[in-house]
């Protein structure tokens, strides 16, 4: 964003400009963020810089903005790999220090990351994510029709799963829970995992075949906005296990869509979901198969699910976000003209 004469960031004329090198591959996306994005910034004049995706150079002469999801690479390396842990771990403190703001989308995120770093709470500003419009009840009709174009045929009953199949994810744990509900119920509901394969893909597919549960579990891959829209109507539950997350969106999506949701109480999930899913804080397998057979089994209980969902998801929006980005532009704007 360029600014124009005195004009504060709400008012200034936005030009998109785009750059291929940052999708080339690692190596140039690096030589990108490190390098080419700070003189590409001085050559246009920019008067704030903001990276949304972790990493900030500390070589900008701009103020510069960065947004901080998780501190999963400086904490749990394990769940990533290990050229993303090492290259994370080392351009992540560099650039939150240099910044003059740094966004972070929980309170969680927000304790984690100034005390991991020992930088300024004042200079994190909380800004939780919004959900796309996209996602809300829909008629059985719509439903069929966004899911009638699939490579394959959903199960009549199933719970879902949505996220790329990592090793955060914990998905093993959740099929064991899956395999040993199953197995205690004639109805026999599927379970349909829609995501990108992972860094965890070989150990998921390992399970399902231990398991004995090939027939029973779909993984459906990459899906659009629309069809994911879909699928959280048509699911009868929502499943969300992880080891650690900076916000959560899926389970929020679902609750839009009036689809009650089971959760770890991992991370910033407790934060974000509040009362309006099941928190299932244990590993156990069996604890996972208990809290589905809870929705499914009492209408009470499912009722308020659906009702205190659809109450929480409505706090979380783009506007909101967009809105208080554009304070913080304004704060660092500010800070420079006055400063």
């Amino acid at each position: 964003m360029r600014e124009q004469g005195s004009k504060a960031p709400g008012e200034a004329h936005v030009t998109r400009c785009v750059s291929r090198l940052a999708d080339w591959g690692r190596g140039t996306r690096i030589l990108w963020q490190q390098a080419v994005a700070p003189v590409a910034a001085r050559r246009m004049k920019l008067d704030l810089y903001h990276a949304p995706g972790y990493v900030v150079s500390p070589r900008f002469q701009v103020p510069t903005v960065v947004t901080v999801y998780d501190t999963i690479a400086l904490e749990f390396p394990q769940f990533t790999t290990p050229a993303n842990a090492a290259y994370y771990r080392w351009a992540i403190p560099r650039g939150v220090r240099s910044a003059a703001k740094v966004v972070v989308p929980s309170e969680f995120v927000r304790s984690r990351l100034t005390g991991l770093l020992a930088i300024p709470p004042e200079k994190v500003v909380m800004v939780p994510l919004g959900i796309s419009p996209s996602f809300r009840p829909l008629d059985c009709d719509e439903v069929a029709e966004r899911l009638g174009g699939l490579p394959f045929r959903l199960p009549r009953s199933f719970a879902l799963v949505v996220g790329n199949i990592d090793k955060k994810k914990d998905l093993p744990m959740l099929l064991r829970g899956y395999s040993h509900c199953r197995a205690r119920k004639r109805d026999r509901m599927k379970l349909v995992i829609a995501g990108r394969p992972g860094n965890d893909r070989r150990r998921v597919l390992e399970t399902i075949r231990d398991e004995g549960i090939e027939e029973d579990v779909l993984l459906m891959g990459y899906r659009t906005e629309e069809e994911l829209a879909a699928l959280y109507n048509a699911a009868e539950v929502f499943l969300y296990p992880s080891h650690m997350e900076g916000f959560g969106l899926p389970p929020l999506e679902a609750m839009a869509c009036e689809t009650p949701a089971i959760a770890s109480g991992a991370g910033a999930i407790p934060e974000v979901l509040g009362d309006a899913a099941i928190l299932v804080d244990s590993q156990d397998p069996q604890d996972w198969s208990e809290a589905v057979e809870r929705v499914l089994g009492d209408r009470d209980v499912r009722s308020r699910l659906v009702r205190d969902g659809r109450q929480r998801s409505a706090l979380y929006t783009w506007d909101r976000a967009a809105e208080r980005i554009l304070e913080v532009y304004r704060e660092c704007w500010g800070s420079q003209c006055h400063g």
